[in-house]
């Protein structure tokens, strides 16, 4: 019920000079199969057996003889298929970034869904909502809305791991120390996730100060992030005592595409103040010695 294909330039056979088309890999939409049967092994012809499982395609069923070997065929290759970053894998890494630092700041295990959702717009809803902006290789705009569990358990947890005292902490989620955690937590989830679009996407992107509201009824957000083609997500996350709380990012429709090899290099912050440094007592000490010339030079020395 299939048919015969054969892929491939010809040439000629060292055997039997009968002409013998060249193994090719086959394409990527069907799987290969080897068929070698034994009144064919030693048939100059060589050929390439794609089974196609749809059912409205038509399988091709081709064999190959035992005298030739054909490489096998690997995965995607870089070189031919570039590997390519998108909204998704943006989306992603903020997760991440998300899990890092309020795991981190709170001493707790939090998840998120293996499934997102593809929404029209980004809204600030009750009870806690905040939204940052980010700007420069790609632009977008980052939004959590928290029940008001899920923000006093973060809140407690993190101030409880900063070592202050139950008694002393807000009981209220509407107060402003809630705020200021929750803001502070997500300036340093945006703040992890720019440095990781640095390393691994060799571009830079700034962000402004977080943006919190106690919210008591829901606020559609319109904030004027210039995208030409915004794609919105959503995305669900637990804490340790099953609180949940939504995270949305609008982006430009945008993608990143791998066109040549490099290593992400990690930033050494105190590396990176003590080169500061030696740079500035370098200047000071040229600058001195500068100024000493002038001096014995004015003095005709």
């Amino acid at each position: 019920g299939g048919r015969i294909v054969v892929i491939g330039a010809e040439a000629r056979c060292e055997k039997c000079c009968v002409p013998k088309p060249h193994f090719d890999e086959p394409a990527r939409s069907a799987p290969a199969v080897d068929v070698m049967p034994k009144d064919l092994a030693q048939a100059p012809a060589l050929f390439l057996a794609l089974l196609v499982k749809p059912a409205r395609a038509a399988r091709s069923l081709v064999v190959y003889t035992n005298d030739f070997k054909p490489r096998q065929a690997t995965a995607m290759s870089e070189k031919d298929y570039p590997v390519v970053y998108g909204t998704e894998d943006l989306l992603r890494s903020l997760c991440d970034s998300v899990i890092k630092v309020l795991n981190m700041a709170t001493a707790s295990r939090l998840s998120y869904s293996g499934m997102i959702q593809r929404i029209t717009k980004t809204c600030l809803k009750p009870d806690i909502g905040c939204f940052v902006l980010f700007d420069g290789g790609f632009s977008g705009l980052v939004v959590t809305n928290f029940s008001a569990a899920a923000a006093m358990e973060l809140y407690e947890c993190y101030m409880l791991n900063m070592g202050m005292a139950k008694d002393e902490l807000a009981t209220n989620f509407t107060s402003d120390d809630v705020g200021n955690v929750m803001g502070e937590l997500m300036n340093q989830i945006v703040g992890d996730f720019t440095r990781k679009v640095s390393q691994e996407l060799q571009t830079h992107i700034t962000q402004n100060q977080p943006k919190m509201l106690a919210l008591t009824k829901q606020v559609v957000l319109s904030v004027d992030t210039r995208l030409d083609q915004p794609q919105a997500r959503r995305v669900t996350f637990q804490t340790e005592r099953g609180n949940i709380f939504y995270l949305e990012m609008a982006v430009d429709g945008t993608e990143f595409i791998k066109l040549n090899e490099f290593q992400a290099e990690e930033v050494d912050p105190d590396a990176l103040l003590e080169r500061i440094r030696n740079k500035s007592r370098d200047t000071v000490a040229v600058a001195a010695a500068a100024g000493q010339d002038e001096l014995l030079k004015s003095l005709g020395m």
